[in-house]
């Protein structure tokens, strides 16, 4: 795995998901290097989709180098659906309307991710729910435990490897209240660099290296993977994950 790649696990979590009063919960973990920052947050009156969102845009928010590629993980189809199959270019043609000629729902935080999604090289993946994956695991916990949070707050924890002194220079620390940049909802653009690959289904492994596994930590021997429509490498996964499917 390149040394300037940042891997993004998000997820949401809605307790009573759309009935009133219900709350909600949101939660990212960002792994740089040998560095994992956590956050998360929580939100009434909400739902999952909302949630999913949400973890998705206060974690790319987090960020402040643009020229870092990113690997974003989410168990939501919803998401990762819309960014690689190009929902948003049918709802902006249709004045913002879905195919059932109904407005599309949660416009408003679709509105603040495509400028985030401008500003970085960003690759979604899809996971499965509940994935064995560790990072995964992190994330579903994390928006769990926003859904005990103070509406609009966000909460966050820095960890590093004990045995190592890395940068943690290409996270933010959260402000108290985070800025988005609106972009004019008819104008919306998304470079190819967001759309460029699909979540690989039948990884060939080529290489085997040693060193950290980026998704468990593991310590074990690793491989490079290649997708199916690309011939450029993809992540670097240990054997235990490639094994499990956790790409």
């Amino acid at each position: 795995m390149s040394q300037d790649k940042i891997i993004i696990y998000c997820d949401g979590a809605c307790s009573g998901n759309q009935f009133r009063g219900n709350r909600g919960g949101w939660g990212a973990v960002l792994k740089y290097k040998d560095t994992a920052k956590e956050i998360w947050g929580g939100e009434d009156n909400t739902t999952n989709q909302r949630m999913e969102l949400t973890a998705c845009i206060k974690a790319l928010e987090q960020l402040k180098e643009p020229d870092i590629e990113i690997e974003l993980f989410s168990d939501s189809a919803y998401l990762v659906n819309c960014i690689n199959q190009k929902w948003y270019e049918k709802w902006q043609k249709n004045g913002w309307k879905n195919y059932k000629k109904q407005p599309v729902e949660n416009k408003d935080l679709w509105l603040k991710l495509f400028p985030l999604l401008n500003q970085y090289t960003v690759t979604f993946f899809k996971v499965e729910g509940h994935s064995i994956s560790a990072l995964n695991q992190v994330a579903d916990s994390l928006a769990k435990k926003g859904i005990k949070e103070k509406p609009g707050s966000i909460r966050f924890t820095v960890k590093k490897a004990k045995s190592q002194e890395t940068s943690d220079s290409a996270f933010h620390l959260p402000a108290s209240k985070l800025s988005h940049t609106e972009l004019n909802e008819n104008t919306i653009k998304i470079s190819s660099s967001a759309n460029k690959q699909s979540p690989p289904k039948q990884p060939k492994f080529k290489q085997r290296l040693s060193g950290n596994c980026p998704i468990c930590g593991g310590t074990g021997r690793v491989q490079r993977v290649k997708g199916p429509r690309t011939t450029k490498t993809i992540t670097t996964i240990c054997t235990t994950c490639v094994g499990r499917g956790n790409i």
